[in-house]
């Protein structure tokens, strides 16, 4: 069973990473979309929704445009609610401290996906001249194979990445949630709460709009009140 999920949310997943810098753009691969989309395929929405808040309000002030590719937060929000799913079903429910522990083990994957990226765009350089090379000689069958060659790279790189990491995150995550002790899954619930405050901040760091301190403090009011009614 979860084996087919993992294979299923990694091809989803994959199509969904692809939306981030390679294709698309509509923010379909932003963790307040993606997240929920999760949920929904492994039948909990609400976990998906949750997990989608706290990661949108993390990397809010890092999108990537242009050169500037920052932290892979589309990897982050597949990983973290199905993480969370996954265990909550071991443990009668996804609890903040699940979805806290999700986050900080999947944050370096966020690294190593930007890595992946930069490394698919070097890739793609080549099929660019050679595109180039096709479009002088009038070659519009090899133009459009050489494109698409590009994006096929994003979707296999991403779709194996996704699915190597959710087979040895599944492995792994419910042993070591087990081995945790009550105080240290207490203040990964409490770690939980704070994770909005750690996103307001980054984002006010990185404006410079006017009443910025009153427009910060009413979607931290807003946010907290969404958690509090989810």
């Amino acid at each position: 069973m979860i084996i087919a999920e993992i294979a299923l949310v990694s091809l989803v997943g994959g199509f969904i990473s692809i939306d981030r810098t390679a294709a698309f753009q509509v923010m379909l691969s932003r963790p307040v979309v993606t997240s929920p989309l999760i949920g929904m395929m492994l039948g909990d929405v609400m976990t998906g929704i949750q997990a989608g808040l706290v990661i949108e309000l993390l990397w809010i002030g890092s999108l990537p445009v242009g050169a500037s590719v920052p932290p892979d937060e589309t990897i982050v929000s597949i990983l973290v609610p199905s993480l969370a799913i996954w265990q909550g079903r071991i443990t009668d429910g996804a609890g903040f401290q699940i979805l806290a522990l999700a986050l900080i083990l999947t944050i370096p994957l966020a690294i190593l996906a930007r890595r992946l990226d930069s490394g698919i765009r070097e890739k793609n350089i080549s099929s660019a001249h050679a595109a180039d090379n096709f479009a002088r000689q009038g070659s519009v069958d090899e133009v459009e194979r050489e494109c698409l060659s590009g994006l096929k790279r994003f979707y296999a790189g991403y779709t194996l990445l996704i699915f190597f990491s959710l087979l040895a995150a599944a492995v792994i995550f419910p042993y070591l949630y087990a081995l945790l002790p009550a105080f240290f899954l207490k203040g990964l619930e409490r770690f939980y709460y704070l994770l909005p405050l750690i996103g307001l901040a980054s984002l006010m760091a990185s404006t410079r709009i006017k009443n910025s301190i009153k427009l910060f403090f009413l979607s931290f009011v807003v946010v907290f009140s969404l958690f509090e009614v989810i």
